[in-house]
């Protein structure tokens, strides 16, 4: 039997004569654990680990040294999705899996692989 009208119970639940009342305050601290421990599983396996960088040329520049990685997308956008959760996830390991490599002189992503 549900309790109206007193706002801290969701469940009730009848055991050989008395009433157990569960506590609304147990599922908040459930969802926001869970939610915590997938957002930094999230940070730690998905937005640390980087490609090696490997010497490249500038076409724009013509820099010749180390490449940088750069993600797609708009990090002030991934941290409004983070709000909505789910879609945040889902738009910051495109971010991750999209990276680009960009000249660290000048930002183009002209460039040529040197060996």
């Amino acid at each position: 039997m549900k309790k109206y009208g007193e706002g801290f119970a969701i469940l009730s639940i009848q055991f050989s004569g008395f009433m157990h009342v569960e506590p609304l305050w147990i599922w908040y601290i459930l969802g926001f654990s869970t939610i915590a421990a997938i957002t930094l599983l999230y940070i730690i396996f998905v937005r640390i680990k980087k490609p090696p960088p490997f010497y490249i040329q500038c076409l724009y520049c013509t820099y010749r040294g180390l490449c940088e990685y750069r993600l797609k997308g708009s990090l002030f956008l991934e941290l409004l999705l983070l709000i909505l959760f789910l879609p945040g996830i889902f738009y910051g390991l495109w971010r991750c899996m999209n990276r680009e490599l960009v000249c660290p002189s000048c930002g183009s992503r002209d460039l040529i692989r040197m060996v």
